[in-house]
Parts: structure tokens; C-alpha cells; sequence
């Protein structure tokens, strides 16, 4: 059990906000300046529920057990990608949260190498 002490909102938009503070009066909420920010506040979480795509991605990348909460294809199709749900999944809610894959990581860990491969490739013809 937990009390709204413990419970915090991550908003990615104004109107994150504004339904926080309607939906769940007393709840702190706390945005990000960027990306590495919002990945540093996720470290520190227990776990997460997450409904926007990069604030899903800092919660993977953090290592952190979330319910994606899969309202548009973009949470769908990354939390496919992570295996925290199956490609016919749609309902979430209330779900276990889950960690993701250790493919997920090893599949952005590739990415991620090709990225900058290409990047000092680049530089270099220049």
C-alpha cells in the first residue's frame, strides 16, 4: 500500500499536468528539461506507469518495472519491443509491471553503435 506521499507524476506536456492534478488531487508531479534528465528522475523510481512514449523509453532505459499504459501505436509497438507485453496485448491497466528484455537492451545497444558508426562515417567523407 502505498500513500500519495510516494507517488509521483512525470509530465511530459501541459496537459499531463492539468489531468494529475484533476485525477489524482495531492500527487506531486515533477517534468524534465530533457531527456538525460527524465532518465536520471527514472533511476530512482520502484516502478512506473507510463503513458507517454519517451517517458516509457526513460523507464526501459532505466531499468525500472512499468505498466505502459498503451493508448496510442508508438507505447504499443515499444512496449512490444521491450517484451513487456505480446504483440496482441492491448489492455494494460492494472497489469504487473514488467522490466524489460534483455534483447531490448542488446537490440539498442546495436542501434545505438550503427548510429554512431554512421555518425563518424559521415564526418570523416566531410
Amino acid at each position: 500500500s502505498r500513500s500519495p506521499a510516494d507517488i509521483f507524476g512525470v509530465v511530459a506536456r501541459g496537459e499531463d499536468l492539468r489531468a494529475i492534478e484533476k485525477w489524482f488531487p495531492g500527487i506531486v508531479s515533477r517534468t524534465s528539461h530533457d531527456f538525460s534528465d527524465l532518465l536520471r528522475f527514472c533511476e530512482n523510481l520502484s516502478e512506473g506507469w507510463a503513458m507517454r512514449y519517451h517517458v516509457l523509453l526513460a523507464m526501459l532505459r532505466a531499468n525500472v518495472p512499468v505498466v505502459p499504459l498503451v493508448c496510442d501505436e508508438k507505447i504499443r509497438s515499444l512496449s512490444i519491443e521491450a517484451g513487456i507485453i505480446g504483440n496482441g496485448e492491448t489492455k494494460t491497466v492494472f497489469a504487473k509491471p514488467k522490466k524489460a528484455s534483455t534483447a531490448f537492451f542488446a537490440e539498442h545497444k546495436k542501434r545505438f553503435e550503427a548510429m554512431r558508426n554512421a555518425f563518424y562515417s559521415y564526418i570523416r567523407n566531410e
